[in-house]
């Protein structure tokens, strides 16, 4: 197996340190009274669900949402960096083919 990057190691130890997460988009919501709640919108199980998010949880729920917006980011920063890699691998074992003479497993004919 082959070592891993610093850049690749750092990331992975900041996507072990997200607390928590939740998937979905948190939604202000205001009431005929002119008061503001939230609900919270997700995708699940091929439906559209919704939560009501109280007042004592809105801070968590907000922090929750924001690491799993993180999470994506850096899940996107790790897949580019092993893409990267895996180019460059194909690109080194392109490059050692190239100085490689086939020879035909049957001898030519000399007319």
């Amino acid at each position: 197996m082959s070592e891993v990057s610093p850049a690749v190691a750092a990331l992975v130890a900041e996507l072990q340190s997200l607390p928590g997460l939740i998937r979905g988009t948190l939604c202000p919501m205001r009431r005929a009274s002119g008061k503001v709640y939230h609900n919270l919108q997700y995708w699940h199980d091929g439906r559209n669900h919704t939560e009501y998010v109280g007042a004592e949880r809105l801070p968590l729920v907000q922090a929750a949402v924001a690491n799993y917006e993180r999470f994506q980011n850096l899940t996107a920063q790790w897949a580019a960096m092993l893409e990267a890699q895996t180019r460059a691998q194909w690109a080194a074992a392109q490059d050692s083919k190239k100085n490689f003479r086939r020879r035909s497993s049957r001898p030519r004919r000399r007319s």
